[in-house]
C-alpha cells in the first residue's frame, strides 16, 4: 500500500531527476553494484562516493532500484514533503506547487532549446544557467539567453522556497542607499 507521502513523491521526482540536487552522497554500507548495474553514474574521490543525478534508475517517477536504493534516498525529505507530513501544506497545494515547478522546468528547457542551434547547445545553455548559482557574472556576459535566465531564476526561486532546506539562488540584496548624498538638503521654504 502506498502512503500519502509516497504518493506525493511518486508524483514529483524532482530530487531524483536532478532538478534541485546534483548528487547523492553514498554511505560506506550502500551497495554500489546493483546501482551500477542499471547504469547509475557513481563517482568517487578520496573520501566521498556520490550518485550523480539525474538518476538512471528514475523512470516515470518511480525508482527501479527501490529495494536497493542508497540510505540517503531512503531518508531524504524535501522541504515540501516535510510541510505536507506536518499538515502545513495540503496535498492539493503540494501538487499545485509540484506542477508549477515542473511547468517552469519544461518552459526553461524549451526556451533553452529555442535559443540554441542543437540539442547539445541547449544542454550547454542549461549547464551555463546552473553555473549562475555560483557565478552571478555569467548572466551579465550572456545577454543572448536573458529570457532563459529569467525562467531559470524563477524556477530556482520556487525550488528554494518549496524544496531546498538551504537557498542556493538567493538574489543579491537590494541596495537601499539614498540616491543623493546625505549632506545635500532640500531647499528651505521661504516664508512669504
Amino acid at each position: 500500500m502506498v502512503t500519502p507521502s509516497q504518493s506525493l513523491c511518486l508524483t514529483c521526482g524532482l530530487c531524483c531527476d536532478g532538478t534541485f540536487i546534483s548528487g547523492v552522497p553514498l554511505k560506506p554500507d550502500d551497495e554500489v553494484a546493483p546501482l551500477k548495474a542499471v547504469g547509475i553514474n557513481i563517482v568517487s574521490d578520496n573520501d566521498l562516493t556520490v550518485l550523480k543525478l539525474p538518476c538512471a534508475a528514475h523512470k516515470n517517477c518511480t525508482c527501479t532500484v527501490y529495494a536497493n536504493r542508497p540510505q540517503v534516498c531512503r531518508t531524504y525529505k524535501c522541504k515540501l514533503l516535510k510541510r505536507f507530513e506536518g499538515d502545513d501544506t495540503s496535498k492539493q497545494s503540494a501538487l499545485e506547487i509540484i506542477n508549477k515547478v515542473k511547468s517552469l522546468k519544461n518552459e526553461m528547457n524549451e526556451l533553452a532549446f529555442a535559443a540554441s542551434t542543437t540539442v547539445q547547445s541547449a544542454d550547454e545553455i542549461i549547464s551555463l544557467l546552473k553555473k549562475c548559482q555560483t557565478d552571478p557574472n555569467i548572466g551579465k556576459r550572456k545577454q543572448d539567453y536573458a529570457h532563459v535566465l529569467l525562467k531559470f531564476g524563477e524556477l530556482q526561486i520556487y525550488l528554494d522556497r518549496f524544496f531546498r532546506e538551504e537557498s542556493k539562488f538567493a538574489p543579491a540584496p537590494l541596495d537601499r542607499s539614498p540616491a543623493a548624498p546625505a549632506e545635500i538638503q532640500p531647499p528651505a521654504l521661504s516664508k512669504v
